[in-house]
């Protein structure tokens, strides 16, 4: 296992479309991953208000 890793966290506007919160945490998870991001963390209630 490796001693180091990288950590990406997403802060992200969130409205009442579900579909729109979860296309646009996809998008970031892919900005994180190509930035290096090993782990991923969105915040707490991403898919709603």
């Amino acid at each position: 296992m490796a001693d180091k890793f990288t950590i990406g966290l997403v802060q992200m506007k969130c409205t009442a479309n579900a579909e729109e919160n979860l296309e646009r945490a996809i998008g970031k998870i892919r900005e994180a991953a190509a930035r290096g991001a090993q782990i991923i963390c969105l915040h707490e209630l991403f898919h709603g208000e």
